[in-house]
């Protein structure tokens, strides 16, 4: 039986409740459609006046999610109800790959990113968002050289293609590629989704412009 336990923040006053429910609704889904056995969540809080930073997150060994929920943001409510879950949603299909990937490359980055929004977009039923919005050719063929260097190399920097390092690429680059990738594969696959595709290994990802 797939167990789970949220830890909240006294921080959020009064919206405690309102996090902790939305985060329980999204985990009883989650763990009827992929099993990942004794996870934990941890939601704090942070403060930023960036109108685009909602959520930050990411996935800890010991099977272990963490959230950052902005306080500022303006829809606060809209956050924990819209937001929250997709987050959640996200960062859950990583924990579920990432147990079993033997690999770290700018491949499997990509196919970490992609499938995980892909899922999103299966389970809330997620139009098009900036993370899978549409990535032109010229965008790719701009940064092929640094793509073809990264794709298989474990010693990559995964931060430069997250836009944290000096040197930037185009703004949610490496979500809208994997997207793209994962969407490619599924063209090719349409008996799969991100759901049966999370255990797959990403060179089966692999496009024929990158080989």
């Amino acid at each position: 039986m797939n167990k789970f336990k949220i830890v909240i923040s006294s921080e959020f006053g009064k919206y405690k409740t309102n996090i902790l429910r939305a985060s329980q609704d999204i985990c009883q889904k989650l763990v009827e459609i992929i099993e990942v056995q004794d996870f934990k969540i941890t939601i704090e809080a942070f403060t930023s006046d960036n109108p685009y930073l909602k959520i930050s997150g990411g996935t800890d060994e010991g099977n272990e999610i963490w959230l950052k929920l902005n306080t500022k943001f303006s829809d606060f409510s809209k956050l924990i109800e819209v937001h929250l879950p997709g987050a959640i949603t996200h960062e859950f299909h990583h924990l579920a790959r990432k147990q079993l990937i033997k690999e770290w490359n700018l491949l499997e980055l990509l196919v970490l990113e992609g499938l995980a929004l892909q899922f999103e977009k299966e389970v809330l039923k997620k139009g098009v968002t900036p993370h899978t919005a549409e990535i032109s050719d010229d965008e790719v063929k701009n940064y092929l050289i640094e793509i073809k260097r990264d794709l298989f190399d474990d010693d990559f920097d995964h931060k430069y293609w997250y836009n944290k390092t000096e040197k930037k690429v185009p703004q949610s680059f490496v979500y809208r590629f994997g997207f793209r990738i994962v969407e490619e594969y599924l063209l090719k696959h349409p008996k799969d989704d991100a759901v049966t595709l999370y255990k797959e290994p990403a060179i089966s990802f692999l496009p024929e412009y990158l080989k």
